[in-house]
């Protein structure tokens, strides 16, 4: 019997023996490699510029012949002509297929006599050729210190083409009492369409034109949207904003991101007022 006993106690023990399972080899045991995403600051990099730019407008339509035969080309031969990117233009259409309701409120604010008529900042210089060389030399002529710079840093459109972010930053070059507005506006270049002009016999006729600049669409108003203010506290000199601001294109209408230019515009604001354009640039 104790025999016996004790032959079933060995067996228990090869049995539990055989159950146990070996430690696990360090060497080989898997491991896992994660990785993290990059990030890019889109910030990054982006210089502020410190010059002082203008908004220049041409006034127009393409109804309008005598837009058709001198104010295009003229307003063109302009931004050209005075060889400096300090002239950041916007065509702004009346009643015609390319208005809109960020143009119609820049009329709105001043309203020309005639088209075409041009304008720069905040001022309506009239339809004057001549009035327009000399009021846009007149300011490029000018040296005071701005008081913030811009800069922009490199768009980027959405897959379906719908939306476009820009990427502005501000500097305050001096300290600034008042509240200050950022206005983001989209333009396009090089849409050729039947303008109205001047023909042989004083006919008014069709012509197939380039057009450019062409404002598409902006940051929600005309004035956009508020980017500081110093009414308790003044701004201090050197303080930097970052702007991220997305716009809707309407791909519908065939607009192309890739002839398309960024312009950004400071407004200084009394209430909800422009009192002066700080400055401006484009992209």
């Amino acid at each position: 019997m104790k025999k016996l006993l004790l032959y079933a106690a060995l067996a228990s023990v090869f049995a539990l023996g055989s159950c146990t399972k070996p430690a696990p080899d360090d060497d080989t045991a898997p491991t896992k490699t994660v990785v993290k995403p990059v990030v890019t600051d889109p910030f990054k990099g982006v210089v502020v510029d410190t010059d002082q730019e203008f908004l220049a407008y041409d006034f127009t339509g393409l109804w309008c012949h005598a837009c058709g035969s001198y104010g295009i080309p003229k307003f063109k031969s302009e931004i050209v002509g005075l060889g400096t990117d300090r002239i950041n233009p916007i065509s702004v259409h009346r009643t015609d297929a390319w208005s809109n309701g960020i143009g119609d409120a820049i009329i709105s604010f001043m309203p020309p006599s005639a088209y075409p008529s041009f304008g720069y900042n905040l001022t309506l210089i009239g339809n004057s050729v001549f009035a327009c060389h000399d009021s846009l030399s007149k300011f490029l002529g000018q040296s005071n210190t701005p008081v913030v710079g811009l800069g922009l840093g490199a768009t980027t459109v959405s897959t379906d083409g719908k939306t476009m972010t820009v990427y502005v930053k501000t500097k305050f070059l001096q300290a600034a009492t008042g509240t200050y507005n950022i206005a983001v506006y989209v333009t396009e270049d090089g849409i050729k369409a039947n303008q109205t002009t001047d023909g042989a016999g004083g006919s008014i006729v069709q012509e197939m034109m380039t057009h450019d600049h062409i404002l598409r669409a902006g940051n929600g108003s005309w004035l956009g949207t508020q980017l500081a203010t110093g009414t308790v506290t003044p701004i201090a000199a050197n303080k930097e904003y970052q702007s991220t601001i997305k716009i809707t294109l309407d791909v519908t209408k065939g607009w192309d991101p890739a002839n398309m230019h960024v312009i950004a515009a400071i407004f200084k604001m009394n209430g909800s007022t422009p009192e002066k354009v700080e400055n401006s640039n484009m992209r």
